[in-house]
């Protein structure tokens, strides 16, 4: 069974920019996950993800391997 793998990034911008990266990042698939201020200044840190490659997480074996 394939277990979905994500990848993660990050991104800081100026509050007042923000709202067309955000759209830039969803464009290319990334989600957002958080938005995190940055005290004292006019930032924040977004972070988003996005499924990665599937990984397979084990494998059933189908009878002995012997031919009949």
């Amino acid at each position: 069974m394939a277990r979905i793998q994500w990848e993660y990034t990050s991104l800081v911008n100026h509050v007042e920019g923000i709202r067309n990266q955000l759209n830039n990042m969803g464009q290319q698939g990334w989600e957002l996950v958080s938005i995190v201020p940055i005290p004292g200044q006019f930032h924040c840190t977004a972070v988003f993800k996005r499924p990665g490659a599937p990984r397979i997480t084990s494998v059933k074996k189908r009878g002995d391997g012997k031919t009949r």
